[in-house]
Parts: structure tokens; sequence; C-alpha cells
């Protein structure tokens, strides 16, 4: 896969992004589910396999008082891809 075309270390601008999501939420992609993608400039993958490295489970679903709670948890140790840790 080529290089993408903007540095990690920048914000891409999000007219890169909103073909592909504007396709991904609609009626044509309404299977699509459980799948990340890679998308940069003239470039969009999926990634095969995904895996869970850990997760959370509530009773009565998410909050996002529960979520603000709880989530950090799943980010502990979480290095983004520039290398920086939250």
């Amino acid at each position: 896969m080529p290089i993408p075309p903007v540095n990690y270390n920048e914000t891409p601008s999000p007219e890169l992004f909103a073909p592909f999501l504007a396709w991904l939420s609609g009626d044509e992609s309404k299977d699509i589910n459980g799948t990340v993608f890679f998308c940069a400039g003239n470039d969009i993958a999926r990634w095969s396999n995904p895996c869970i490295t850990f997760g959370m489970h509530t009773e009565g679903g998410w909050s996002v008082e529960k979520v603000r709670k709880h989530v950090p948890t799943l980010l502990e140790g979480y290095c983004n891809i520039n290398g920086k840790t939250l």
C-alpha cells in the first residue's frame, strides 16, 4: 500500500474521508459492521480480521456518563499511530 498523502503528525482534512463515510452511512453498506477501515487521500482499505484486545460490558446499555467513567480503563496503555500514549 502506498504511503498516505498526509503526514501522521498532521490533522488530515475531513474532505479526505467524507465520501467514504457518506457511502458507509448509507443503505448500500447497511450490512457492514465490525470492520476497521483505513481511509487516507487516494487509498481506502479494509483491515483483515481485527481482534478485540480488551472489552467491557454493562447491564442496561452505555450512557455518556458510563463511557466517561469506564472507557479510560479500556485505553490504558493505548499508543496512537504517532507513538503518543493517553
